[in-house]
């Protein structure tokens, strides 16, 4: 019955983590001095819309909403574990020639909770909004 909303759930927390690990290397250049600052700040808005895209699209049910919500979360917990036991992120610095110290890497850390958490706070939104919006369609009929 929820096998749409699972899928769709997964292939929004794969865009978060990738928006998240495009945020890490963005960050990383921004510390070297590659890149402006600002380009920091597209990944928030980016990653709240990727989790209220994921939650809404064509979405009717405020039941789905939560199954998509609680499957994004654990699929971006399970992308974050994966890809970080390979080791991915690391080779992408090395790649790039991004070095950063370990004040810059405690930070990134707290930018990328700042990340998640507006992500969430987004999609906890979106779920009630679609809970609103469900309870006033069965009060017209």
């Amino acid at each position: 019955m929820y096998k749409k909303a699972m899928l769709a759930g997964a292939i929004g927390g794969l865009f978060l983590y990738l928006l998240t690990a495009a945020e890490d290397i963005a960050y990383c250049a921004y510390v070297s001095s590659v890149i402006d600052s600002a380009l920091l700040y597209v990944y928030f808005p980016l990653g709240a819309l990727t989790a209220v895209v994921t939650i809404l699209y064509k979405n009717k049910s405020p039941k789905t909403a939560a199954v998509r919500f609680a499957v994004m979360l654990v699929s971006y917990a399970a992308y974050t574990i994966l890809v970080g036991w390979i080791g991915l992120i690391p080779a992408l610095r090395n790649a790039f020639e991004l070095s950063v110290n370990s004040y810059a890497d405690n930070v990134l850390g707290l930018v990328e909770l700042i990340f998640i958490a507006a992500g969430v706070v987004a999609s906890v939104i979106a779920i009630i909004v679609s809970l609103i919006k469900s309870i006033r369609q069965k009060r017209k009929q």
